[in-house]
This record gives structure tokens, C-alpha cells and sequence, in this order.
């Protein structure tokens, strides 16, 4: 009896840690995600300055 209790309670440590692991990945794959949304956010407008700046420059003073 307190061995299957002790069996027990290991199983429900292992399935605790595991589902934590797993709150953690999903966590950091939304951050990393969102990072990557930001970064492409951050390159369009770049982008379009770039555009602006050629256009203006090619503009006779």
C-alpha cells in the first residue's frame, strides 16, 4: 500500500512536470511568434522608407 502510494505520487510528479514542460514551449512559441510578427512589422516599414528615400533622391533638386 504505501508503495502503490509512493507509485502513485511519482506518476502525478511525472504527469505535473510534464504538463508544465509543456505550458513552457507552448509559451515560448507564442513569444517567439509574436517576436517574428514584430520583426516583419519592423522590416515592412523599413521597407517603405527605403522606397521613399530612392524616390526622393532620384527626385531633381
Amino acid at each position: 500500500t504505501q508503495t502503490v502510494d509512493n507509485a502513485k505520487a511519482e506518476a502525478e510528479k511525472i504527469r505535473l512536470l510534464g504538463e508544465a514542460e509543456a505550458q513552457s514551449m507552448e509559451m515560448v512559441g507564442i513569444a517567439e511568434a509574436e517576436r517574428m510578427r514584430l520583426k516583419a512589422g519592423v522590416y515592412k516599414k523599413y521597407n517603405e522608407a527605403a522606397v521613399l528615400n530612392i524616390v526622393l533622391n532620384a527626385m531633381p533638386k
